[in-house]
């Protein structure tokens, strides 16, 4: 049986369970959800940390092999349809609260921007 820590160090999406720490940034994070992580993985912080890494991966050899066990974790754990998801959503959002807000602002603010009729 998972202890609470095992249980908290991964996060099921359908079947499967994804570890949520970074192996890639030197802080070594730890996150308590998928949506945390994600934030992460996306993060400038992140990015920069892995470009980086990137760099220093074609010379120095415990490097590349971080590097290596951070990709098989992204494509193991199909990160990037995590991410491609998230974004879709978070899109869907902006274009759902727009659209109620430009057909508010229509109605009203024609009213009360017009010049009252002159006698």
């Amino acid at each position: 049986m998972a202890t609470a820590a095992e249980f908290n160090a991964h996060s099921r999406v359908g079947t499967k369970s994804i570890p949520l720490e970074c192996v890639l940034c030197p802080t070594k994070p730890k996150f308590s959800d998928t949506s945390h992580l994600l934030t992460h993985v996306s993060s400038k912080a992140h990015l920069h940390h892995k470009f980086n890494t990137e760099f220093q991966a074609k010379a120095e050899p415990a490097i590349r092999e971080t590097l290596r066990r951070y990709e098989k974790w992204y494509i193991d754990n199909d990160i990037e349809s995590l991410l491609q998801e998230r974004l879709a959503a978070k899109d869907q959002k902006k274009t759902s609260r727009r659209g109620r807000v430009s057909t508010k602002v229509s109605t009203l603010g024609l009213r009360s921007r017009r010049k009252p009729p002159e006698a």
